[in-house]
């Protein structure tokens, strides 16, 4: 089967192909086109070239569930490997959703539709509805009324952690639960956006009663919108134990490479399969080690910078990969590290170092870079 994989960033989705036991011949088109993206794809590197290729399914990232409609035309007489674009415009329906929660008494923040006015009460957030990854949420100002196409949400404390999980339209697989890393000192990290994941989460606590609750907002959210192939779900563990929904998306996830990475659970092959109704649901138990942790950390260039030589970078493990020479403006990514470790501190540690290693390479605006003195991989 020859297979397109469209989205944002397809990289993840596509070395998980490439390694799957199920074969295939993987296109990929997104809007990085990474140096090691052509090791697991051939790269198509302009819309309009869709045209002149030949394949038999579209397997999408994220992105693509906010544009319904594209997915709709690309995907014409195709297969689509996830959920199809009628489940998609449904899931844009965002007093659907809430309904839905409040009728099976799920817990979640406090929400505002456009033309209403934020509260002085509390804290707030504005979240463009058409955006993912933590882009377009910023804090929104008591008295103003939340513009068209974004939602207004009551900020809670907690942390913020995601389920992934694989479905077929009514049954479902949970895979594990991660930790988003949004907000976190370690990483330096003070606004929304997306930094990467820990797996697993850490619940030293509460660690039964979440996971119930976890399985009732998917088994709720599956049924409802029939899901198929590979979702994720995000959450915010707070602190009594209590979790409270915060959206659900529909389709591969950045952070599910880590259950690959850690305990080499073939997802492709789960995500094609349930497609395709033949999830088989007998004996896979909720990944939770105890011993163990892997990340994953998206670098972000702190200002205007340009690469140099980046051929080596893949075997120090980095992943989504600039072109060398390749110009990188303030607060875009540049690149994904990876760590592992006995516990969330060290990892967590890990990835700082990796990410200064990463930065250190770079050249601010046509200076000589800053070598780091240590190894990447000590």
């Amino acid at each position: 089967m020859k297979i397109l994989l469209l989205g944002y960033s397809v990289r993840g989705l596509a070395e998980l192909a490439a390694h799957s036991s199920c074969p295939s011949q993987l296109l990929a088109l997104d809007n990085f086109a990474d140096l090691d993206l052509g090791r697991w794809a051939r790269v198509i590197n302009r819309q309009p070239d869709l045209g002149k290729t030949a394949f038999d399914a579209v397997a999408y990232v994220s992105g693509l569930e906010s544009c319904p409609e594209l997915l709709e035309e690309l995907a014409q007489d195709k297969i689509v490997l996830g959920n199809s674009p009628q489940t998609l415009r449904q899931l844009q329906d965002t007093k659907k959703m809430i309904k839905l929660l409040e009728d099976n008494q799920i817990y979640f923040p406090q929400v505002l539709y456009p033309g209403q006015i934020i509260p002085h009460r509390g804290k707030w957030l504005l979240k463009e509805q058409a955006r993912s990854g933590g882009v377009g949420v910023s804090w929104a100002k008591a008295g103003l009324k939340v513009p068209e196409g974004f939602i207004g949400q009551q900020f809670l404390s907690g942390r913020p952690a995601s389920v992934s999980f694989v479905a077929d339209g009514q049954n479902f697989i949970l895979l594990g639960l991660n930790e988003q890393l949004c907000g976190v000192k370690e990483l330096d990290d003070k606004n929304f956006l997306y930094r990467g994941n820990l797996f697993p989460l850490e619940l030293p606590a509460y660690r039964s009663e979440v996971i119930l609750q976890v399985r009732k907002m998917v088994a709720v959210v599956t049924k409802a919108y029939r899901l198929k192939g590979l979702n994720g779900l995000d959450f915010l563990f707070l602190s009594d134990g209590k979790i409270a929904f915060l959206e659900l998306n529909p389709r591969y996830c950045a952070s599910m490479e880590l259950y690959w990475h850690g305990l080499g659970i073939d997802l492709f092959k789960l995500h094609l399969e349930s497609c395709l109704g033949k999830l088989a649901l007998d004996d896979f138990p909720l990944a939770f080690p105890t011993d163990k942790y892997w990340g994953k950390a998206i670098v972000y260039a702190p200002e205007s910078v340009k690469t140099g030589d980046t051929s080596f970078w893949f075997d120090l493990g980095i992943r989504d990969i600039p072109q060398p020479g390749q110009r990188i403006g303030k607060g875009e990514p540049v690149c994904t590290v990876f760590s592992s470790g006995s516990s969330r501190s060290t990892c967590l540690r890990e990835l700082k170092r990796k990410q200064e290693y990463v930065l250190g390479l770079l050249d601010p605006f046509g200076a000589k870079p800053v070598v780091r003195s240590y190894d990447y991989d000590n």
